[in-house]
């Protein structure tokens, strides 16, 4: 059952990638909603956040970030205890975004001049930097 679900996910982030190719923009007045933490400390989320943005800037083309937050303490261990269990040298962090589509080619998944709420799955190991491991419907 595993397996199915992280192939579905993965499918979800080949398709919502492909659907973008060119470069994506984030919103000059991006909304970034402050969530408490007591796994993560503020410069741990921020960091993850960066990462998002420059990952989205480069994925998605014609479409613009709008809002960011931390996905809460509850869901990341629901998330971790799920996917990654065995894996102890694992941080696991979940961004939740809102981004905005503008004209896309007939070729593309998403919908053209549509809002979407997705959340960005990065990882972590042994302490090292933040990399995105899914982008999609989580």
């Amino acid at each position: 059952m595993k397996k199915i679900i992280v192939l579905a996910m993965s499918l979800c982030l080949i398709l919502g990638l492909s659907a973008c190719s060119k470069e994506g923009s984030v919103s000059s007045n991006l909304k970034v909603t402050e969530v408490r933490s007591e796994i993560y400390s503020k410069k741990d989320i921020e960091e993850a956040m960066d990462v998002v943005k420059q990952s989205f800037s480069s994925e998605f083309s014609n479409c613009t970030l709008e809002a960011m937050s931390y996905g809460s303490d509850e869901r990341v261990y629901e998330w971790k205890d799920y996917y990654h269990k065995e894996d102890k040298n694992l941080d696991y962090i979940l961004i939740d975004v809102t981004f905005h589509t503008g004209s896309l080619d007939r070729s593309q998944t998403l919908n053209e001049n549509s809002t979407y709420d997705w959340t960005c799955s990065l990882v972590k190991y042994d302490h090292g930097q933040w990399e995105v491991e899914d982008f999609g419907f989580l």
